[in-house]
């Protein structure tokens, strides 16, 4: 049941990467498009790997024979023959992929270069894919007692395997080449991502009374003149939005600050992006007890905020890539909205409303992007939806 699958995947596949590499360069004598043109270019890298995926696969289910012929003039075990397969059916298709490569960079090289280039792309990009499905199809078609009995057919096998062996090569040395450096750089980038979460990770998989009292630790460590904004640094701590003890701790800690209504209205006028929306989040948060003893400060600190933000938003088009936003611009907007709303129903909501009015207006000058199509729906969905240009709103 596997060999005609195993026959279809090859011989298709073959036919898509010679569709690339005969017909869509002209057998590699035709000059690369350039310009607006090279975009269809893009197309044939599509199809290549579609096609290179393929073959490959119809690589895996011939290594799943038993006596596979690429690897079967090597006395290795069993499962290693159909791993070579594999590898040598991923090296040819590789070496075609960077044969059609090769050939788009081939415009602006000289005569010998182009000519070693047309060779060598001649040999890896047209040759390899026909001679490595041939070898394929053999493999799953011809028995093996066949080999055994005709010297001349497992001579010119045995050629063929080893021409493959060497076109793989080439491609894995053409593709490191080419694309080392950059698998380098992104390990580089994954590795340090890796070690910089591990530290949150670990803390945020902490069981909750650990999380506390690591909390009440590092708080103890600040000096007692340390700005209250070191405090409210926390509140947009991931731990600590899913912790209420944490919660009650900081809020604490936050009100024993001497003259913190006041010192919360300068957070929000002086301060960064990040220590307004620490400042947004511990309103956001805050209980209905508190809110109502200090209903006219905090009101007054989030107006401050939210017109310092629009003010922010109006000069700096690039505002929601502030790094101070986390890359999470929507969740700060989202808590501003949500601090202002819970002061609903009191004497002070008809100045926020408008400050939100004025945020939305701010706002139309952000650059269009996805976080500023999701910081329209969050205001709209709040009674504030962003001016359209083409419309100018009455107010």
């Amino acid at each position: 049941m596997l060999t005609p699958l195993a026959i279809l995947l090859v011989v298709l596949g073959t036919l898509v990467i010679l569709a690339c590499n005969a017909l869509g360069t002209g057998f590699f004598l035709r000059k690369p498009p350039r310009g607006e043109y090279a975009v269809g270019l893009i197309v044939h890298f599509a199809l290549l790997l579609k096609g290179s995926g393929l073959v490959v696969l119809g690589g895996v289910l011939t290594s799943l024979q038993s006596g596979s012929v690429i690897s079967g003039f090597v006395h290795t075990p069993g499962w290693a023959k159909g791993v070579i397969t594999v590898l040598v059916s991923i090296g040819v298709a590789l070496a075609a992929f960077m044969a059609f490569l090769a050939w788009c960079e081939s415009g602006s090289a000289g005569v010998k270069s182009r000519l070693t280039a047309f060779v060598l792309c001649w040999l890896v990009g047209i040759v390899g894919p026909i001679l490595l499905a041939t070898v394929l199809v053999v493999d799953v078609s011809v028995p093996q007692q066949t080999f055994r009995d005709d010297p001349t057919l497992s001579s010119a096998t045995r050629a063929a395997c080893w021409t493959l062996a060497g076109f793989a090569g080439l491609g894995y040395l053409a593709g490191s080449l080419a694309f080392g450096s950059r698998v380098k750089y992104m390990y580089g980038r994954a590795k340090n991502w890796a070690r910089s979460l591990a530290p949150f990770v670990t803390r945020l998989l902490m069981p909750r009374g650990v999380v506390l009292q690591e909390l009440r630790k590092e708080l103890d460590l600040h000096p007692a003149n340390a700005p209250l904004s070191d405090k409210l640094s926390y509140f947009t701590h991931p731990m600590v939005k899913r912790d209420s003890a944490c919660r009650a701790l900081l809020t604490q800690r936050v009100l024993a600050y001497p003259g913190v209504d006041g010192e919360l209205c300068t957070v929000m006028r002086a301060g960064s992006l990040r220590d307004r929306w620490s400042g947004f989040e511990f309103v956001r948060t805050a209980s209905p007890e508190l809110l109502k003893v200090h209903e006219a400060a905090w009101s007054e600190a989030v107006r401050i905020g939210i017109l310092q933000t629009a003010e922010d938003m109006d000069k700096t088009p690039m505002l929601l890539l502030d790094f101070d936003l986390k890359r999470n611009p929507p969740a700060f907007v989202k808590s501003l909205v949500g601090a202002a709303g819970r002061f609903r129903g009191t004497t002070h909501y008809e100045r926020l409303a408008d400050a939100l009015t004025q945020l939305a207006h701010g706002a139309e000058g952000l650059r269009a992007d996805k976080s500023k199509a999701k910081v329209s729906k969050i205001l709209k969905r709040a009674g504030y939806p962003i001016p359209n240009p083409q419309q100018p709103s009455l107010q």
